[in-house]
């Protein structure tokens, strides 16, 4: 029609087209929907907007309704008939006419009709002298019969009472029944469900403690892993316990399923339920409970839920005071205890419990122990301690060590004063005989076994350290290490060109070797790179040295301790420099330098704190160097200036389009050190949406994934982590298991894995803990259903890697990251944040750093241009004992950041967060003691990689432990917002 036009709604079109002419006002201008007049807004002329958007179904007409009321034009006599006054008159009979003319069509077609040329119309059916009545929803003819009408109307009102009446009294009958079941019914299901509950509950954490109940006559059985079938898509992510439905298990069983990217991404047993009988069904995993998920499937695996030889509780034959120990032999229930005492059981748990406490304080108070003997022995470091066991055929070494050369370990002339060694001793351990042995590193004897009958010569003759002096335990489990120092009872001094390698033999009471039977047995150290140095010791020894076998409850991991022996004529030469300059007047010189980033982000209304002593090449006093800052802003922006020795405060509402850091040694009257560099100031509030992969180590792993959600979301961000290993199946299998936002979140990094690791460069050795191995194509389901329990193995595999011969490949693979998200159906990440080359440092593979970290960043780009990537170092907190690295730490991010400088890709950037870190604060102590009289604790920081290394989590004892952490995830978090 020319003035209307009818639509039908869809819930979601707000838009609707005009296609006729109206007055330009929307005077003339009407929207109704299902017949009412609805308010509306114009877009354009030809468009009109309804809000909200009309239902499903909705009859939306839109018309035009002229207004009649009065003229447009009234003309006067002797006026001038001008032909615009003439047309708008004309104009608005024409509109009106129009419309009135849709008016008639439109009831034409809606209306009954007579044929053209007709007074009346015919109904077929219909005969003369009837009426029209409305039958099964026909119009149809009827007798016009007025009476029959009244009669049978009456009638059937009567029969309507009366079924009412009839109605209302069983209503009356059922109402009150109901009521009386109802509330019987509540009672029995709120009984049932607390019961349901209890005994859920009970005998979900009986089975925890290896209490069965009713497994006296069957080896309990129930939900032992699962698998997936089918990854699915559209899940909501996160973590769920899903249920079984069907089988035959007497105690609920639950999967653990988690979602990342929409998938099923890993399964595992939260729960393993309980059945007992010959014929376990275990059911099937519903997935219904995940919101989204479709296409997906997951396999659950039912057996027995104790290994044929391990024990188990059930119940007493008859004492309900007591409980049976039973043996699972060859999958047949056999009790070996027929009463154990309920009250016996919670005592030994206690006593476990203050037995580890106990063990806590020992260790404890031997690293103060350590610290007490720093005056007379540094340890050297030699690696980190070994965090789990290393499998069941490898021995690691008290540590062999060389002297001089390029790659020497000891320094010619420093006096080796014993071995720091952590340790776990078999049952029955008595004293450990200690031999040191040397031997030319040009002797043909170096590869052979050191033993003083095979080329290698005594250095101290044998001597006995008994456990018990040394304050160790023997037969500790599994997993469970002590440390103890070896003092040797002379200091030989440490002669260039040979190799020393001490000789322990742990003996039983009756002066028998207890080492595999071989009587002394020299076992081999750790991991070693470079020219001159060896890969392992054991493979100094031969191929066939793993073959020696054992448990791992065997083991020996090593530092030397050494005392640096002091060149009197340096000493000299240095004191006439320092004399020198004093008698001047002048400072002396600092030899050190400084590295600051090429850009400056934070956000606005977040003052940071710049220590930027942390930029030095080396430890400083804080006094020796003056820092300054500063920012040039415009009004009404107030300019930046800061000066000071230590910790300068950045308000970031003072920064300027550029910032200024500026450094000045004490001894160095007119020379300045300065840097301006580009400064970002992104706003608080954020809608960013970055998805987020994190490749690195342990700093990345357990310090900064949560740290950085919890930053990004109270900004009203929405990030996305991407990755195969959750946070928190490290903390809470093997690192520090603190709890809070930092231990739910997907990454790909991991504890004591180096750079050289992701890129293949240092091929897997399964006696070296920190290695990894390739994820074989087609194997992505098993690696992925790897639990929290087996989060170490899950971390010895890389799964970036893909064999290729191309370019950047390291030992026949490639880290090929769009390998990796296809072959896991994770998104294209926007950001990539690289927590990697720590590890490289402790393990001796700077010499491959820029070569693996530019073999990286090319595998990266070759996937994506506009990923950007995120390369950041933290501090270390001021400790004793990897001071020694310091510059090497230093060097590692100078070559970091000119490798990134050199590329020229605005995308890639070198954020060093150890610029907002304190080396004093918000690292983990160890409280020695408190002044009754202050109230103030003395604490040292913890010595070694959880204490000077990792930065501290907030706990509920101490929560200013995480300020560093919060800090680094606050520079972290600017740059992605200013990124995204």
């Amino acid at each position: 029609m020319a003035t209307q036009v009818t639509y039908v709604g869809d819930g979601s079109t707000v838009t609707f087209a005009i296609p006729f002419v109206y007055e330009a006002g929307d005077i003339d201008l009407h929207v109704a929907v299902d017949g009412v007049e609805t308010e509306f807004t114009l877009d354009n002329p030809a468009t009109a907007r309804i809000t909200p958007a009309p239902a499903i179904g909705a009859a939306v007409r839109i018309f035009r309704k002229t207004p009649f009321t009065s003229r447009d034009v009234v003309f006067e006599n002797s006026a001038v008939l001008s032909d615009e006054d003439l047309n708008r008159a004309d104009e608005q009979i024409f509109r009106r006419v129009e419309e009135v003319s849709d008016d008639v069509e439109d009831t034409k077609q809606r209306a009954v009709m007579a044929p053209e040329g007709q007074e009346g119309f015919t109904l077929g059916g219909v005969e003369a002298g009837q009426v029209l009545g409305l039958v099964d929803g026909k119009l149809v003819g009827v007798p016009n019969n007025a009476g029959e009408f009244i009669e049978d109307a009456t009638a059937a009102l009567q029969a309507l009472q009366t079924l009412r009446d009839e109605a209302e009294g069983i209503a009356d009958d059922v109402a009150e029944a109901g009521a009386a079941v109802a509330a019987d019914r509540a009672a029995v299901e709120a009984a049932r469900a607390t019961i349901e509950d209890d005994v859920n509950t009970v005998q979900g954490v009986a089975i925890t403690r290896q209490f069965y109940p009713g497994a006296r006559g069957d080896v309990p059985q129930g939900l032992t892993g699962a698998t997936i079938g089918a990854a699915g898509s559209g899940g909501a992510d996160g973590s769920y316990a899903v249920p079984l439905s069907g089988g035959n298990l007497s105690v609920d069983a639950y999967v653990r399923v988690i979602v990342a990217g929409g998938a099923v991404a890993a399964v595992g047993v939260a729960a393993p339920g309980l059945y007992l009988g010959d014929s376990l069904t275990i059911g099937t995993v519903d997935l219904s409970s995940i919101a989204g998920l479709t296409g997906a499937t997951v396999n659950a695996i039912g057996g027995y839920l104790v290994a044929s030889g391990e024990f188990y509780y059930t119940d007493h034959a008859s004492d309900d005071e007591q409980v049976a120990r039973f043996q699972n032999q060859a999958n047949v229930a056999v009790e070996v205890t027929p009463s154990v005492s309920f009250l016996k059981i919670a005592l030994a748990r206690s006593y476990a419990e203050a037995a580890q406490a106990v063990y806590d304080e020992f260790q404890s108070s031997l690293t103060r122990g350590f610290n007490a003997l720093a005056e007379r022995v540094e340890p050297l470091d030699n690696g980190a301690w070994p965090d789990t066991s290393f499998g069941a055929a490898r021995m690691l070494s008290p540590g062999a060590f060389d002297c001089g050369g390029a790659d020497s370990d000891i320094e010619p002339g420093a006096l080796i004063s014993g071995w720091d060694v952590r340790l776990q001793l078999l049952s029955g351990a008595s004293k450990l005989t200690i031999t040191l042995l040397r031997c030319a590193l040009s002797s043909p004897y170096i590869n052979d076994r050191p033993t003083a009958d095979a080329g290698w010569e005594e250095v101290i003759p044998p001597f006995d350290l008994t456990v018990a002096s040394l304050g160790l335990t023997a037969g500790l489990p599994a997993g469970q290490w002590e440390n103890a120092r070896l003092v040797f009872p002379e200091e030989p001094a440490a002669e260039d060109g040979y190799a020393y390698v001490p000789v322990i033999d742990v003996k039983d009471g009756s002066n028998a070797s207890m080492n595999f039977g071989r009587g002394t047995v020299v076992i081999a150290s750790g991991s070693y790179s470079g020219a001159g140095r060896k890969q392992g010791w054991a493979k100094l020894f031969g191929t066939d040295w793993n073959g020696l076998g054992g448990a791992p409850d065997h083991a020996f991991y090593s530092r030397v301790l050494q005392r640096q022996v002091v060149d009197p004529a340096a000493l000299e030469e240095r004191i006439e420099v320092l004399e020198e300059a004093i008698g001047s007047g002048a400072d002396p010189a600092l030899a050190v330098d400084f590295l600051w980033p090429d850009e400056f982000c934070a956000t606005e209304g977040r003052p940071l704190s710049l220590f930027l002593a942390n930029s030095a090449s080396k430890r400083i006093d804080r006094d020796s160097v003056v820092f300054s800052l500063g920012s040039l802003a415009h009004p009404p922006k107030h300019s930046l200036l800061r000066e000071g020795a230590g910790m300068l405060e950045i308000d970031t509402d003072r920064v300027g389009s550029t910032i200024q850091f500026l450094a000045r040694k004490r001894g160095e009257k007119n020379t300045r050190y300065v840097k301006t560099m580009p400064a970002t100031i992104v706003p608080w509030v954020s809608a960013a949406a970055p998805r987020i992969l994190i490749i690195g180590d342990s700093l990345g792993q357990q310090v900064i994934a949560g740290a950085l959600a919890q930053n990004l979301e109270a900004r009203g961000a929405s990030p996305q982590f991407i990755g195969t290993i959750l946070t928190s199946d490290w903390n809470n299998a093997g690192g520090n298991g603190n709890g809070g936002a930092n231990e739910v979140h997907q990454a790909e990094a991991r504890g004591g894995k180096a750079l050289a690791d992701f890129t293949h460069q240092r091929v897997y050795d399964p006696g070296v803990n920190s290695t990894m191995r390739p994820v074989a194509e087609g194997g992505e389901a098993a690696y992925l259903a790897l639990t929290a329990a087996q989060i170490v193995e899950k971390m010895s595999y890389n799964p970036f890697l893909k064999a290729s011969a191309g370019a950047d490949s390291f030992n026949g693979y490639r880290f090929d990251l769009g390998f990796y998200l296809t072959r896991f159906g994770f998104p294209s990440p926007t950001h990539i944040i690289l927590s990697l080359g720590t590890n490289d440092l402790f393990q001796g593979l700077m010499g491959g750093y820029t070569t693996g970290l530019t073999a990286l960043l090319n595998r990266i780009r070759a996937y994506s241009a506009d990923i950007e990537i995120i390369l950041y170092h933290d501090a270390w907190g001021l400790g004793p004992q990897f001071e020694h690295l310091k510059e090497g730490h230093y060097d590692m991010q100078v070559a970091a950041a000119n490798l990134i400088r050199d590329r020229g890709d605005s995308k890639i950037h070198w954020l060093p967060v150890g610029l907002f870190m304190s080396e004093q604060m918000g690292w983990k102590l160890t409280v020695s003691g408190t002044d009754t009289d202050t109230g103030l604790a003395t604490a040292g920081i913890n010595i070694g990689e959880a204490g000077e290394v990792h930065p501290a989590f907030a706990n509920a004892t101490d929560a200013e432990y995480g300020v560093n952490v919060a800090m680094a995830a606050e520079a972290l978090a600017s740059m992605v917002v200013a990124t995204t």
